[in-house]
């Protein structure tokens, strides 16, 4: 009986901090990227969506008008598989995305101090792991 609580305790433990440690390897790829392209690194969030059921994750940040800002996206995908990332307004209208060009990189110049929100979607039942790097240009 205890070596089976044992077992069944450490499984659950492995299996956490597998699911956490999710995007983990992309994190310092997200900032080396930032640095390259001369951007300080603001923050580094996961984007865990390794089980395929969410559609979308979603930030908001607070942006200073004059600042070009930079997000870049790295993690574990399969080549048929699609994330979109989307940068909106406060009012949730969409300010730019990379729908169209396919890139793991968006810079933004803003315009306009306030919160903004950057989304992920997942094309659907596609699992994604992996990071957001954002950073900001002086």
């Amino acid at each position: 009986m205890l070596k089976s609580s044992l077992f069944t305790l450490l499984s659950t433990f492995y299996v956490l901090v597998s699911f956490a440690q999710c995007g983990k390897d992309y994190e310092h790829l997200c900032k080396e990227e930032l640095v390259g392209d001369h951007f300080t690194p603001l923050t580094i969030k996961q984007i865990d969506n390794h089980e395929g059921d969410i559609e979308k994750i979603e930030y908001a940040y607070q942006f200073t008008k004059g600042k070009k800002y930079e997000f870049y996206f790295d993690g574990e995908m399969d080549s048929n598989q699609e994330i979109t990332a989307a940068l909106f307004n406060v009012h949730h209208d969409l300010v730019l995305s990379n729908k169209n060009n396919e890139t793991h990189k968006i810079t933004f110049d803003c315009k306009h101090s306030g919160i903004y929100y950057i989304s992920f979607t997942f094309k659907e039942e596609d699992s994604y792991c992996g990071n957001v790097g954002i950073g900001y240009l002086d």
